[in-house]
């Protein structure tokens, strides 16, 4: 073939293709379909796969069963199809891992990581989350990760799975894709055994089945458009009046040009988004030195405290090289990770001061007892452009916003955090030393002495338990408190004793929200955990009156 194209007929070309795809489309009947118009992201298709396998019918794990067999057959797996399907524990974004299926008494694990939208791997993610797992107590030869992207383009890297870890997986890692293992899958075993009175269900698989070929274009109705995008292409290019070998090297010689022009302009998208970044790093640097920690390719953008374990930071997330191009909007949190061991977020949640200035600043609170890696707070942050169409004005107005709303919260939790430090050999002392005066038992919780930040005594446990409960906090004011509780476990215990209750302790603030909380009167210690000797006495003489009047109520009412 004797004609040159030249880069620019390329670039027109797609144009040309593009629209003439889309004036396609428009011709086919209005095609509704919920899962576009909600753009879900990774998460919402993990949490579909993962809530259709937690299906079952008294027990009976069908879909799961079906599942685990279709990747022991299609990937030659022996070990996983032994273990019986009997009490499964699914859990979705729990740990920053997508998804995992693990079965109570430890005999398996498998780790979900969904790629569903191409995102990027993390550094070390796979390796991360195998560690996770592993401390769960599964035996590391019983442990499957699952890497499920849109159609096996997309191949792990190999800084998230290293060489030593895919080699000790084998092929434990298995890699699977919705094109050819989830659509097959669903159209063949989950819709034939649907039973009949759950026709909701099987409309919604019906809808993600035609969201998910539409996505990869292999629906009836792409298959059309492509049939004539086909036919344009071969006229447009005079594919048809050459034979079959000449028009083979042709094609092999344009792709190898396309292949080429597409690096060529991704260099020159990477050195726009790199440039645009390092805008983003200016900003950040200026307002907080060099306290900042990037890795937008990954999601990350992480705000360090001073004198504070890095566990604990104030992140924007997610934010990926494309929002600084197409998001008018950032969410930024307050991030607690490793929880589980070192109980940050239980900490930063008995802050007063910091729940009340995040309040009076919008954030919304989302501190928890069971959170494990998660957000202690959150905001998101508006602006009327993506960051790389605002001006230096623009720019300087969403930050001092953002930033300097951060940095209150940041000098609050910088100034408060270590108030608590010492906190866990109190509590222990504090139960021992009411158990001796008392003869009841004083529990901690957890109930690990290295971690133990809340004292619990409870009454009536076998008919209608209830129980005190006292811990340390800081105060609005950054002093240091101490506060008891007389609580019930299910609002349901709550009107057996209530009226004896108010009597006692007329006008005292009553929390209901599923437990029952009515709050005794705090004491101070002082600025910090510090001051503790200093009180000890005054503390330990108000929960012996609170244990004698609840011993007392206890024996006459709700055994």
């Amino acid at each position: 073939m004797d004609e040159m194209y030249n880069e620019m007929f390329w670039i027109n070309f797609a144009n040309e293709i593009s629209g003439l795809r889309e004036k396609e489309r428009q011709k086919l009947p209005y095609n509704f379909n919920l899962m576009y118009e909600l753009r879900a992201d990774e998460n919402a298709h993990t949490r579909l796969l993962l809530n259709l396998l937690n299906y079952n019918v008294n027990g009976d794990y069908t879909f799961l069963r079906s599942f685990i067999t279709q990747i022991c057959i299609k990937k030659n797996i022996d070990g996983l199809s032994k273990n019986k399907i009997e009490n499964p524990k699914i859990t979705i974004c729990k740990e920053y891992i997508d998804g995992l299926i693990e079965d109570y008494s430890k005999k398996y694990s498998i780790i979900i990581e969904n790629k569903i939208n191409g995102a990027r791997d993390q550094y070390k993610q796979i390796e991360r989350y195998y560690s996770q797992v592993k401390q769960h107590g599964v035996n590391e030869d019983n442990i499957y990760v699952i890497y499920l992207t849109i159609d096996g383009e997309k191949k792990v890297a190999s800084d998230s799975l290293p060489e030593w870890l895919r080699d000790k997986l084998g092929n434990r890692f298995i890699e699977l894709n919705y094109k050819c293992d989830i659509i097959p899958w669903l159209k063949n075993d989950i819709l034939p055994n649907i039973m009949r009175k759950d026709n909701q269900l099987e409309c919604s698989i019906v809808l993600y089945i035609d969201y998910l070929e539409r996505k990869l274009n292999i629906s009836e109705k792409d298959q059309y458009i492509n049939d004539i995008m086909d036919e344009m292409i071969k006229n447009k290019l005079g594919l048809d009046s050459i034979g079959a070998k000449e028009k083979w090297e042709f094609l092999e010689s344009t792709i190898k040009q396309l292949t080429e022009l597409r690096n060529d302009l991704e260099n020159i998208k990477e050195e726009t988004f790199k440039r645009t970044l390092e805008d983003w790093d200016a900003v950040a640097k200026m307002y907080f030195m060099n306290n900042v920690y990037s890795d937008i390719k990954n999601g990350y953008y992480q705000i360090f405290l001073n004198n504070i374990n890095r566990d604990i930071h104030f992140e924007w997330i997610p934010i990926y090289e494309k929002d600084l191009f197409t998001s008018t909007s950032y969410r930024m949190v307050l991030h607690v990770e490793n929880d589980n061991e070192n109980l940050n977020m239980l900490k930063l949640a008995r802050n007063d001061a910091l729940r009340e200035k995040a309040y009076s600043l919008n954030y919304e609170l989302v501190f928890s007892e069971n959170n494990k890696n998660s957000d202690a707070l959150c905001k998101w942050y508006y602006s009327d452009k993506p960051f790389a169409e605002m001006n230096l004005d623009s720019r300087n107005n969403f930050f001092n916003q953002s930033y300097l709303e951060v940095k209150e919260l940041k000098n609050i939790i910088e100034e408060t955090f270590h108030k608590l430090d010492g906190e866990v050999s109190c509590i222990n002392e504090l139960s021992v030393l009411m158990r001796n005066m008392t003869k009841h038992d004083w529990k901690v919780w957890p109930e690990n002495k290295d971690i133990a930040w809340d004292l619990v005594a409870s009454f009536n446990n076998a008919t209608n338990p209830i129980g005190i409960e006292a811990s340390f906090a800081v105060n609005k004011d950054k002093q240091v408190v101490f506060r008891s509780y007389i609580t019930v476990w299910r609002e349901c215990y709550w009107n057996i004793y209530e009226n004896e209750l108010i009597k006692q302790y007329p006008g005292l603030n009553i929390d209901k929200s599923g437990r029952v909380y009515l709050h005794l009167l705090e004491i101070l210690i002082g600025e910090s955990i510090d001051d503790w000797n200093t009180q000890k006495e005054k503390v330990i003489k108000s929960l012996n009156e609170t244990y004698l009047f609840m011993e007392n109520l206890t024996s006459k009412v709700g055994k």
